[in-house]
């Protein structure tokens, strides 16, 4: 009996083995879903409540841990909306933060409040009357309200001094801390549960609730009126179909394996061998020339002698740009020229071994394996060949990577005015600030890859400020020119405009250092009554390749 008879023969009697065991594996699958769905019946009307208990508790222990802090206490006698900006709003859009905040004084009046958005939402209870008796003599509560036609988990504590029992000591206030029950939020939530939530208006008529209908529940707020009407729906019907299907499965699998096994044995031989030779003898001259007949072909080595050359191309892309960055980065010492030279080839020849090189190395091993057991008549697993094409495609996407992030992103395909413009749209459509851009006929021709990054980075670093800093609703961001100069202008609008010259942190000592590198001059300080000026002189010497060159020349 020759090796191809006796693969045929072993490979008949691990199908017949493996669909005895398949039919045992499903007797014994069917009598524990039968016995989960029982399970899951007793217990899944608990689970909407204990989930939302888990995820609210980091809320409640956030709110009260800030509302007995002796800086909030002080803050209550004295209110600093400076202060809250700081150290309040910290709470809202971090990781498991809320997605509001508000502080009320004693008499449930406003003093403070933003949300993740930047914006400052209305009071979270529909009257002062209907929280001080849902709240009576509690120092913590939590419920349920509508902010602007949306649904809020509202976690409250009472703003007491620390250093006394809490009923000994007056409340100085209230802080609220507000989750937003958005499609995010529900998601997460039904990710714990293992169900479908949905929130439906309190008038709103549902259709009777079916097989995979098993929780729904009205959601009431403070003063007891419905609020929205919550549905989780348990998918029962997808396990029953998943299993019928598995059953399926199982015959189809069990009449089809001996063909497909006879049909897999007599074709490994021409399939596999020479398109593995092919590839292996281009991996080891690294010339793609031995794929020719492989480029097109849509099997899985075609796949692989695609990616092959691809990341044949992409290191020859490498290494020009690698030449090309080397040119640029010229210094005025010979020594330091040489020493940067060789620090960035030795970072990304650093870069390429231990990236892309060990991926194609293991290939070829892989490759030279599968080779050797085809030549036995041993056919290749599947998963010798998926590791191949994994292998492989990581090391197409390292170098790709490699060569990307040598430039912003932004540049790397527009040029300095059409990224500004995208600037200008973000701050207009997503800051929802009035925003103007100005540059003049030709300001920005000409100018150097170097000076277009620089100069991308102080405009984006000059926006980032704004808007962490001073919150504006009207920015400018003027380029202007002079004889040898290019002149650039930001200003802004917004609450306390001079905190942004403290020059304590690390956007205006960046941009201080960017300007300096391109030869220029910045001042800075505040400007009119409530706003913020920066002003810098850049000479076109340092902007442009090969020498004073400007536009008014």
């Amino acid at each position: 009996m020759n090796l191809l008879s006796r693969l045929a023969l072993l490979t008949l009697l691990v199908c017949a083995g493996v669909a005895v065991l398949y039919w045992i594996v499903l007797d014994q699958g069917r009598d524990e879903i039968n016995g989960l769905l029982r399970d899951l019946s007793t217990e899944r009307a608990a689970r909407i409540g204990t989930a939302r208990t888990i995820q609210g508790a980091g809320l409640e222990s956030l709110v009260s841990s800030y509302a007995w802090w002796d800086d909030m206490v002080k803050f209550m006698d004295k209110p600093d909306e400076q202060w809250a900006a700081n150290n309040v709003d910290n709470i809202v859009g971090i990781p498991n933060g809320g997605d509001a905040v508000w502080v009320l004084d004693p008499n449930f009046a406003l003093l403070h409040t933003i949300d993740k958005d930047y914006r400052r939402p209305g009071v979270p209870f529909p009257s002062v009357a209907a929280l001080r008796q849902a709240i009576g003599d509690r120092y913590t509560f939590r419920y349920f309200t509508l902010v602007d036609g949306a649904l809020w988990e509202i976690f409250g504590a009472a703003i007491q001094d620390a250093k006394f029992w809490r009923h000994q000591t007056p409340v100085r206030g209230y802080l609220l801390l507000g989750r937003r029950w958005d499609e995010p939020w529900l998601a997460q939530l039904g990710t714990i549960v293992g169900a479908r939530i949905t929130l439906h208006p309190a008038d709103a008529v549902l259709p009777r609730a079916g097989l995979i209908h098993d929780f729904r529940r009205t959601l009431e707020g403070l003063d007891g009126r419905p609020l929205v009407q919550l549905d989780a729906r348990f998918n029962f019907d997808l396990i029953e179909s998943a299993r019928q299907a598995f059953i399926r499965r199982v015959i189809y699998v069990s009449l089809g394996a001996l063909l497909a096994v006879a049909l897999v044995v007599g074709v490994v031989a021409f399939l596999v061998l020479r398109p593995l030779g092919q590839i292996t003898r281009s991996l080891e001259s690294r010339v793609p020339t031995h794929l020719a007949s492989l480029l097109n072909s849509r099997t899985e080595f075609g796949a692989i002698a695609r990616l092959v050359a691809g990341q044949l191309r992409w290191g020859r892309m490498l290494e020009e740009e690698m030449r090309r960055q080397l040119e640029r980065t010229q210094t005025d010492s010979a020594q330091r020229d040489a020493e940067a030279n060789e620090a960035l080839r030795i970072r990304l020849a650093g870069n390429i071994h231990d990236g892309p090189i060990q991926s194609i190395y293991a290939a070829g091993l892989q490759l030279a394996a599968v080779q050797t057991a085809a030549e036995q008549q041993i056919a290749p697993r599947p998963e010798q060949i998926a590791a191949i094409n994994a292998m492989l495609q990581q090391a197409s996407s390292d170098l790709r990577n490699l060569i990307l992030d040598l430039e912003p992103e932004e540049l790397r395909a527009h040029d300095l005015e059409t990224a500004l413009g995208r600037l200008e749209r973000h701050m207009r459509q997503f800051a929802r600030c009035q925003f103007e851009l100005v540059i003049p006929e030709g300001a920005l021709d000409g100018l150097s890859r170097d000076a277009q990054t620089q100069l991308y980075f102080i405009c984006r670093e000059l926006a980032s400020n704004a808007l962490r800093h001073a919150r504006p609703s009207q920015a400018a961001l003027r380029f202007s020119l002079a004889r040898d100069f290019l002149q650039l202008e930001w200003t802004n609008n917004g609450v306390r405009a001079d905190a942004q010259g403290a020059g304590n942190g690390n956007g205006l000592a960046n941009i201080q250092r960017r300007v300096t590198e391109l030869g220029g001059t910045m001042h800075f300080g505040a400007w009119q009554r409530d706003g913020w000026r920066v002003h810098a002189e850049l000479p076109y010497t340092s902007l442009v390749h090969g020498g004073p060159v400007s536009p008014l020349a």
